[in-house]
């Protein structure tokens, strides 16, 4: 009889209490999950950013073993040369899109 008085004691006590106790519970797993699904996006916008900007240096490098065995002529050579150092200037400030499209045109020029 006392564990049926005790079991109505918890239920008059936290009866009232029980939904709100859920909904916070509730309120904290959406919150936890909303979080989450931010920092996953977060995360997921900044590594292309990322790959990117380390793609302008492989660039650079193939440009650079190309550059000391292709027989180009003079205005090739001396344009290949160009937009290997606007590629580095462009990578340096940032502009990995115009970075790439200068190597990759010197790429094209040095038939790579």
């Amino acid at each position: 009889m006392s564990a049926l008085l005790l079991h109505s004691t918890r239920v008059r006590r936290y009866g009232p209490l029980r939904r709100h106790i859920a909904a916070d519970a509730t309120l904290a797993k959406e919150e936890l999950s909303m979080l989450r699904s931010i920092i996953l996006a977060l995360s997921l916008f900044a590594f292309p950013v990322v790959a990117l900007a380390g793609q302008c240096p492989a660039l650079m490098a193939e440009v650079d073993a190309a550059l000391e065995t292709a027989s180009l002529s003079d205005e090739e050579r001396a344009r290949v040369m160009e937009l290997r150092a606007a590629g580095e200037q462009q990578h340096q400030a940032g502009d990995h899109a115009a970075s790439e499209a200068s190597l990759n045109e010197a790429k094209t020029i040095l038939g790579i």
